[in-house]
Protein backbone atom coordinates (compact mmCIF):
# COMPACT_ATOMS: atom_id res chain seq x y z
CA UNK A 1 0.00 0.00 0.00
CA UNK A 2 2.74 1.90 0.51
CA UNK A 3 3.87 2.10 -2.94
CA UNK A 4 0.45 2.45 -4.35
CA UNK A 5 0.68 6.05 -2.03
CA UNK A 6 3.75 7.08 -3.34
CA UNK A 7 2.40 6.89 -7.38
CA UNK A 8 -0.64 8.52 -6.36
CA UNK A 9 0.55 12.47 -6.67
CA UNK A 10 1.87 11.13 -9.88
CA UNK A 11 -1.13 9.50 -11.62
CA UNK A 12 -4.15 11.25 -9.89
CA UNK A 13 -6.48 13.60 -11.65
CA UNK A 14 -5.99 12.43 -15.35
CA UNK A 15 -8.80 13.80 -16.85
CA UNK A 16 -8.54 17.44 -15.04
CA UNK A 17 -4.81 16.85 -16.69
CA UNK A 18 -5.30 15.70 -20.36
CA UNK A 19 -9.36 15.44 -20.81
CA UNK A 20 -9.47 19.10 -23.09
CA UNK A 21 -13.21 20.30 -23.36
CA UNK A 22 -15.36 20.65 -26.08
CA UNK A 23 -15.02 24.72 -26.99
CA UNK A 24 -18.27 26.91 -26.69
CA UNK A 25 -18.43 28.08 -29.89
CA UNK A 26 -17.87 25.00 -31.55
CA UNK A 27 -21.17 25.40 -33.87
CA UNK A 28 -19.17 28.00 -35.48
CA UNK A 29 -15.72 26.04 -36.01
CA UNK A 30 -14.64 24.29 -38.98
CA UNK A 31 -12.88 21.57 -36.49
CA UNK A 32 -13.74 20.51 -33.13
CA UNK A 33 -10.44 19.96 -31.32
CA UNK A 34 -11.57 18.05 -27.16
CA UNK A 35 -11.22 14.98 -26.01
CA UNK A 36 -13.41 11.98 -27.23
CA UNK A 37 -11.85 8.80 -25.71
CA UNK A 38 -12.37 7.72 -22.65
CA UNK A 39 -8.51 6.89 -21.52
CA UNK A 40 -8.00 9.32 -18.79
CA UNK A 41 -11.64 8.88 -17.09
CA UNK A 42 -10.98 5.06 -17.08
CA UNK A 43 -7.82 5.64 -15.07
CA UNK A 44 -9.19 7.91 -12.93
CA UNK A 45 -11.75 5.38 -12.18
CA UNK A 46 -9.00 2.40 -11.68
CA UNK A 47 -6.98 4.46 -9.60
CA UNK A 48 -9.90 5.57 -7.12
CA UNK A 49 -11.09 2.05 -6.76
CA UNK A 50 -7.16 1.31 -5.70
CA UNK A 51 -7.19 4.07 -3.49
CA UNK A 52 -10.73 2.83 -1.69
CA UNK A 53 -9.52 -0.46 -1.23
CA UNK A 54 -6.33 0.59 0.60
CA UNK A 55 -8.65 3.01 2.45
CA UNK A 56 -10.90 0.18 3.38
CA UNK A 57 -8.08 -2.28 4.33
CA UNK A 58 -6.45 0.34 6.43
CA UNK A 59 -9.45 1.14 8.34
CA UNK A 60 -10.03 -2.72 9.10
CA UNK A 61 -6.74 -3.51 9.81
CA UNK A 62 -5.80 -4.44 13.20
CA UNK A 63 -3.68 -1.97 15.81
CA UNK A 64 -4.51 1.52 17.67
CA UNK A 65 -7.29 3.45 15.82
CA UNK A 66 -5.67 6.71 16.93
CA UNK A 67 -2.26 6.03 15.90
CA UNK A 68 -3.99 4.53 12.16
CA UNK A 69 -5.72 8.02 12.06
CA UNK A 70 -2.40 9.95 13.36
CA UNK A 71 -0.27 9.08 10.97
CA UNK A 72 -2.48 10.42 8.29
CA UNK A 73 -2.81 6.23 6.53
CA UNK A 74 -6.32 7.22 6.02
CA UNK A 75 -6.60 11.08 5.48
CA UNK A 76 -3.71 10.72 2.19
CA UNK A 77 -5.21 7.71 0.51
CA UNK A 78 -8.66 9.17 0.95
CA UNK A 79 -7.89 12.60 0.07
CA UNK A 80 -6.66 11.32 -3.11
CA UNK A 81 -9.54 9.08 -3.95
CA UNK A 82 -11.76 11.79 -3.68
CA UNK A 83 -9.17 14.10 -6.05
CA UNK A 84 -8.93 11.12 -8.64
CA UNK A 85 -12.97 10.65 -8.45
CA UNK A 86 -13.82 14.21 -9.20
CA UNK A 87 -11.29 13.64 -12.09
CA UNK A 88 -13.10 10.80 -13.29
CA UNK A 89 -16.61 11.99 -12.78
CA UNK A 90 -15.34 15.46 -14.93
CA UNK A 91 -13.53 12.91 -17.33
CA UNK A 92 -17.36 10.96 -17.86
CA UNK A 93 -19.19 14.09 -18.18
CA UNK A 94 -16.99 16.18 -20.66
CA UNK A 95 -16.21 13.34 -23.34
CA UNK A 96 -19.35 12.61 -24.39
CA UNK A 97 -20.03 16.40 -24.61
CA UNK A 98 -17.27 16.19 -27.35
CA UNK A 99 -18.82 13.08 -28.77
CA UNK A 100 -21.45 15.10 -29.52
CA UNK A 101 -20.12 18.31 -31.00
CA UNK A 102 -17.87 15.80 -33.40
CA UNK A 103 -21.06 14.17 -34.48
CA UNK A 104 -22.63 17.47 -34.81
CA UNK A 105 -19.84 18.94 -36.83
CA UNK A 106 -19.78 16.18 -39.05
CA UNK A 107 -23.50 16.08 -40.13
CA UNK A 108 -23.08 19.91 -40.51
CA UNK A 109 -20.25 19.08 -43.10
CA UNK A 110 -22.26 16.39 -44.82
CA UNK A 111 -25.26 18.63 -45.38
CA UNK A 112 -22.58 21.17 -46.49
CA UNK A 113 -21.17 18.82 -49.28
CA UNK A 114 -24.95 18.17 -50.16
CA UNK A 115 -26.28 21.67 -50.56
CA UNK A 116 -22.72 21.93 -53.11
CA UNK A 117 -23.49 18.79 -55.40
CA UNK A 118 -27.17 19.97 -55.08
CA UNK A 119 -25.77 23.49 -56.30
CA UNK A 120 -23.18 21.95 -58.92
CA UNK A 121 -26.20 20.08 -60.42
CA UNK A 122 -28.46 22.72 -60.75
CA UNK A 123 -25.64 24.63 -62.81
CA UNK A 124 -24.70 21.88 -64.86
CA UNK A 125 -28.02 21.24 -65.69
CA UNK A 126 -28.73 24.67 -66.57
CA UNK A 127 -28.26 25.55 -70.69
CA UNK A 128 -25.04 28.17 -71.61
CA UNK A 129 -25.75 31.60 -72.05
CA UNK A 130 -24.93 32.33 -75.46
CA UNK A 131 -21.47 34.09 -76.04
CA UNK A 132 -21.55 37.42 -76.59
CA UNK A 133 -19.35 39.36 -79.00
CA UNK A 134 -17.42 42.15 -77.68
CA UNK A 135 -18.21 45.44 -79.34
CA UNK A 136 -17.10 45.93 -83.04
CA UNK A 137 -14.12 48.71 -83.03
CA UNK A 138 -14.89 51.92 -83.94
CA UNK A 139 -14.16 52.16 -87.94
CA UNK A 140 -11.93 55.35 -88.47
CA UNK A 141 -13.33 58.19 -90.14
CA UNK A 142 -12.45 59.49 -93.56
CA UNK A 143 -10.18 62.75 -93.89
CA UNK A 144 -12.17 65.83 -95.20
CA UNK A 145 -10.32 68.12 -97.57
CA UNK A 146 -10.25 70.73 -94.61
CA UNK A 147 -8.40 68.69 -91.92
CA UNK A 148 -4.43 70.11 -93.06
CA UNK A 149 -3.05 67.92 -91.28
CA UNK A 150 -4.75 65.14 -93.01
CA UNK A 151 -3.06 62.87 -95.97
CA UNK A 152 -4.71 63.19 -99.19
CA UNK A 153 -4.12 60.56 -101.89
Amino acid sequence: MVCLAALVPWAGGCSLIFVEPTPRDHEQRATVLCTSNYTAPVLDSVLTGLLAVSVLSQAGAEGDEDERLSGGALVAPAAFGILTAASAIYGYATVPQCREAREELTVRVQQEQQALQRYRRAKLSQPAAPAQLPPAPPTPEAPTESDPDAVHP
